[in-house]
């Protein structure tokens, strides 16, 4: 089997690979699911969808069967700025919607080369990129903060275990808690609490991948232990956190940050 590699933003993931075997299952991100040679099965209580790229809601129980094909997946948080397009764009509510496949053709052979080498966090940033401006049909912005909103990132990422209330985050730069709460999701694309969430699972994986314990990646990204820490990891993806580092021969996870 060939290596898959896993990488993971704050609010947002890219995977690809061969999928791991679950069973029916809902998480909380939008997923983006791309057949990368052939078209794969989505069931979703009686139905089935047979198809190349599909857009699953957040919190919809599914199953996937890859028909032995490697899969470009990409999670979103729901709530952020593409997320909220894509949704209104093409989902009913509670319903897996296929998407034209013609959408993201042209983006094919480089998602069918790209799993060949590790790439940098920049690279499949800008990949993933390409991919949602081909979708939401719209450009999306690029990441220059306000200044403000680069100190309170750089104090979430020095804050330990990446707690912190938003109350001091706002005090620190001097803005209403409100005006902080409006500015941050309008500019990062996700709310304050979903960035830190992210962040932490992100931690997380770094210091898996580093060969710490469940324990130790579950105190070094603010959870309070290892079964807190796999549950908010599968609430998120869907799938365990142990099979993936019982599978950490096939699955390299690099973490990424904004």
């Amino acid at each position: 089997m060939s290596l898959s590699h896993l990488y993971a933003w704050n609010g947002q993931t890219l995977f690809f690979g061969y999928l791991p075997n679950i069973e029916e299952h809902s998480h909380h991100a939008l997923q983006i699911e791309i057949g990368l040679y052939k078209s794969f099965e989505i069931y979703h209580g009686d139905g089935k969808l047979v198809c190349r790229l599909a857009l699953i809601p957040p919190d919809v129980p599914h199953h996937i069967n890859d028909c032995n094909d490697m899969q470009a997946i990409i999670y979103l948080e729901p709530e952020s700025i593409v997320g909220q397009r894509l949704r209104g764009k093409f989902l009913k509510i509670g319903e897996i919607e296929e998407l034209d496949f013609n959408i993201i053709k042209p983006l094919i052979e480089h998602l069918q080369t790209f799993n060949e080498i590790v790439h940098d966090c920049h690279e499949a940033n800008s990949l993933v990129r390409a991919i949602l401006r081909r979708l939401s049909g719209e450009d999306l912005p690029d990441c220059q903060f306000d200044g403000r909103i680069k100190r309170v990132i750089d104090i979430c990422k020095k804050a330990p275990g990446k707690k912190i209330s938003t109350k001091e985050l706002a005090e620190k730069v001097s803005l209403s808690e409100g005006r902080l709460i409006h500015l941050f999701k309008d500019q990062v694309g996700v709310p304050i609490r979903r960035y830190l969430l992210w962040a932490r699972l992100s931690d997380a994986l770094m210091e898996l991948s580093k060969g710490g314990s469940f324990t130790e990646a579950a105190h070094h990204a603010g959870f309070s232990d290892s079964s807190h820490l796999s549950r908010t990891y599968r609430k998120m993806y869907g799938n365990s956190l142990y099979d993936l580092v019982r599978s950490s021969q096939f699955v390299q996870a690099i973490p990424c940050s904004v």
